[in-house]
């Protein structure tokens, strides 16, 4: 399945990251734990969306930030590093270098559009 949006993008990169090192039970329930909804949470907004749609809302994150946020928090759960959240922290820091790439190589072009006049 190819990840259309960047919730989709998040879910398929922590599914990835769970099962790397769990076995598939174990991956679901991980995986879960970052995405779903937290039904004894304090706070009303986390008994309604999960982790990961927490950090996606308004869409101004990145996927490689996102993917950060949740390794912190998944260290915060564990008391420190651990597999899934390293490889978390690997691939949000990649994806996130993508993006900058590509924001940076847009800003390019439009101050050349600017320069050189041309719309």
């Amino acid at each position: 399945m190819i990840a259309t949006t960047e919730r989709d993008r998040v879910r398929s990169e922590v599914f990835d990251a769970c099962a790397a090192h769990y076995c598939p039970k174990h991956a679901a329930f991980l995986a879960g734990t970052l995405l779903d909804p937290i039904p004894d949470a304090a706070e009303e907004e986390f008994r309604r969306i999960g982790m990961a749609d927490f950090y996606l809302r308004g869409g101004t994150l990145p996927v490689g930030t996102v993917l950060g946020l949740l390794a912190d928090h998944l260290e915060s759960l564990w008391g420190g590093p651990n597999p899934v959240s390293v490889t978390l922290w690997e691939r949000g820091y990649a994806l996130y270098r993508e993006w900058w790439d590509k924001r940076l190589a847009e800003h390019e072009a439009m101050l050349w559009r600017i320069r050189h006049d041309v719309e």
